[in-house]
């Protein structure tokens, strides 16, 4: 019985034991579950709070709240999105990368000189590379025992039309020196470092266009200004004058030769010619044109420049060197320039003057004549096909834009780096 007895309890014993380790593990499980759930629920109502958070960071455009978000992303959104991924740290995109400005001090030491118009008009900025800012000053050519050099950052230039290039560097001991007005190439302008005019002696040597005078640019500027939206440049086609000739005759002989030439057809009563021109030659080059005490002969600025606009061809024959302010003037006023490339181009000093309109691959598309005697039957023949001659006029200002721009980017490269 007591065996009995004791086997029966050691058995309930163990099934009591069985049964309480399951009901731990019962209530272990459900515990588990529990602290599952709450934690499911917690996560869930982050997110939650999270989206919501979102959504009110969104709405009120504020950016005191940042989250991440999941959403469906069309490919066009994905691009738009790739391209708004900030860089990594240290980095820029081309969008933030803006260039870096160089101030260049430019010291003028000739007053009111017409030939530092490249300087004033803002042609080298037009046509540069925004990478440069030119600071204009007044300058001196002086040195003597109380000369004081002037110490400026580099870059700088000193800019000048009679001071000797060893006077300018004991001045300007830091700077370049610029030769203007070098028309003749005389050969004390070799020892300058970067010289107006072109000279094929000196191929390597860093140029400056003339470009624009400074007196006419302010008047187109002007006459621009005055028209507002009704401001157009006219197609070569739609122009009231078929030519201008508006000159001086003293500055070549070639310009005597050609004056001779309008005359006889136009001022003595020869009815051979159609065209309708307009020509104002005057005996006499002058410094100051618009100079009101000054009976000279020559168009006030204004005058001049709404004539070029108005003209189809403008001539521009060689002066004391073939490259000449109505070259680049007639050009931004949409005229063609004529050309004659004769016995007067072949015997400047200054070889080659316009080596880069004429000779290098593609050539600018003004009209070039083999002589002047030419100019009237050359220009009549034009007139005949209104289509070409506007495309001419289109590719011209191509041509100029893409000239002026790789001139401009080569002295911004000898500036910069000395190249």
């Amino acid at each position: 019985m007591k065996n009995s007895f004791q086997n029966s309890t050691s058995s309930d014993y163990d099934d009591v034991e069985v049964n309480k380790n399951k009901t731990r593990s019962v209530h272990f499980l459900c515990a588990l579950g529990v602290l599952i759930f709450m934690a499911f629920m917690s996560t869930h109502a982050s997110s939650q709070f999270r989206n919501e958070e979102v959504f009110v960071s969104l709405k009120n455009n504020t950016a005191s709240h940042v989250a991440t978000t999941t959403a469906v992303i069309t490919p066009e959104e994905e691009s738009t999105t790739r391209s708004r991924v900030p860089s990594p740290q240290g980095a820029s995109t081309n969008s933030e990368k803006e260039p870096a400005i160089t101030n260049v001090t430019v010291f003028l030491t000739t007053p009111e000189n017409p030939s530092d118009s490249i300087f004033k008009a803002g042609t080298l900025q037009r046509f540069g590379s925004g990478k440069i800012r030119y600071n204009i000053q007044e300058g001196n050519c002086t040195c003597d025992n109380t000369t004081e050099p002037v110490i400026v950052e580099t870059p700088c230039l000193a800019v000048s039309q009679f001071c000797d290039s060893r006077i300018l560097k004991c001045h300007y001991p830091r700077c370049k020196t610029v030769i203007t007005n070098d028309e003749r190439c005389r050969k004390k302008g070799r020892r300058y470092d970067v010289r107006e005019y072109y000279n094929a002696d000196f191929p390597s040597k860093p140029y400056l266009p003339l470009g624009p005078r400074l007196d006419s640019w302010t008047s187109f500027q002007k006459i621009k200004a005055s028209k507002g939206d009704q401001f157009t440049i006219l197609p070569a086609s739609k122009r009231k004058y078929a030519f201008n000739a508006i000159f001086s005759k003293s500055t070549n002989d070639g310009r005597v030769r050609l004056a001779n030439i309008i005359d006889n057809s136009h001022h003595n009563n020869n009815t051979n010619s159609q065209l309708t021109i307009f020509a104002q030659m005057a005996e006499k080059w002058v410094k100051n044109i618009n100079n009101p005490k000054r009976k000279s002969g020559h168009l006030h600025t204004d005058q001049y420049i709404q004539v070029v606009l108005d003209s189809t061809f403008t001539l521009a024959p060689t002066g004391h060197n073939p490259e000449c302010f109505r070259l680049y003037e007639a050009i931004e006023a949409g005229s063609i320039p004529v050309f004659a490339r004769d016995e007067d181009y072949a015997n400047q000093n200054c070889k080659e003057s316009l080596h880069a309109w004429l000779d290098v691959e593609p050539k600018a598309p003004i009209l070039v004549l083999d002589s002047w005697d030419e100019v009237y039957s050359t220009i009549e023949t034009l007139l005949q096909d209104p289509a070409a001659l506007d495309e001419r006029q289109a590719q011209l200002s191509k041509w100029y834009k893409k000239h002026m721009r790789k001139v401009t980017k080569k002295f911004e490269r000898y500036l910069l780096r000395g190249q």
